[in-house]
């Protein structure tokens, strides 16, 4: 199944704050970012929502590229699963120095049924017609349409190493970005890269700059996106991919 908007808006904003990391170093021919890409381990194959990998020509002793950072998006999806499935990954890929999990948790609904006999009369409604227009950038919802709730964010969590502060976040970030320059120049060392290179890419100050005002509003507007999928889903019966019930993470679980 297809992600939803809300799934992939915050992923895209750290897409991007990578992409222009890796540019100001001038390392557009080293690391690679690759969305909902698969990694095949031995006998244990998965998708993971965001990874950067380093390509087989910078690594002698493996056959396939090297997955250094990975993430999961989840949501209204079970965050021990999420958790579970990033350990596994990391058992299995011993290159990987990040990883993150965001969780997005809305809030259960259901379209009343003295609502729901008229509204499945009607023909399909457009999602131009159907959809609310957004009138706070960053509202989170609810978004009512035709007298129904059809989504409300109640919050989202960002997680990396059990850190769910912002601020240890973005620095946890940070630290990240620093390895994996560090990880390169050491591969770069290896190859017999000019030294001059090397050098001034130790000298780089690694830094990723999140605008978290606009991540807030792209995330507002994947939820409004988001209202006409439950709807058409709904309309046309097909099963929600939330799941109504979670299992908590361990506390050694958190830790990933």
């Amino acid at each position: 199944m297809c992600p939803y908007p809300s799934h992939n808006a915050i992923l895209i904003a750290i897409q991007n704050a990578c992409s222009n990391c890796l540019c100001d170093v001038k390392l557009i021919d080293g690391p690679s970012i690759h969305m909902n890409s698969h990694i095949q381990s031995d006998d244990f194959t998965t998708i993971p929502n965001f990874q950067i990998q380093i390509e087989t020509c910078w690594v002698d002793t493996v056959e396939k590229p090297v997955s250094l950072w990975v993430g999961q998006s989840g949501f209204s999806s079970d965050e021990g699963a999420m958790i579970r499935k990033m350990q596994k990954l990391v058992q299995h890929n011993p290159y990987i120095d990040v990883v993150f999990i965001i969780s997005i948790k809305e809030e259960p609904w259901k379209v009343p049924s003295d609502i729901a006999t008229p509204l499945h009369a009607q023909p399909k409604i457009s999602c131009e017609d159907f959809v609310p227009k957004c009138t706070m950038l960053t509202s989170m919802g609810p978004v009512i349409a035709r007298d129904v709730n059809w989504l409300k964010v109640n919050e989202v969590t960002y997680s990396i190493k059990g850190e769910t502060r912002m601020d240890d976040v973005v620095h946890l970030f940070n630290v990240g970005a620093a390895h994996l320059i560090s990880h390169v120049t050491r591969l770069m060392e290896g190859k017999g890269i000019d030294p001059t290179r090397v050098q001034c890419l130790r000298d780089v100050l690694v830094s990723l700059h999140f605008d978290w005002e606009h991540v807030l509003d792209t995330l507002s507007c994947a939820v409004y996106n988001t209202t006409y999928i439950h709807y058409s889903d709904w309309y046309e019966c097909k099963p929600t991919k939330r799941k109504h019930k979670e299992e908590p993470a361990t506390s050694e679980e958190q830790q990933v």
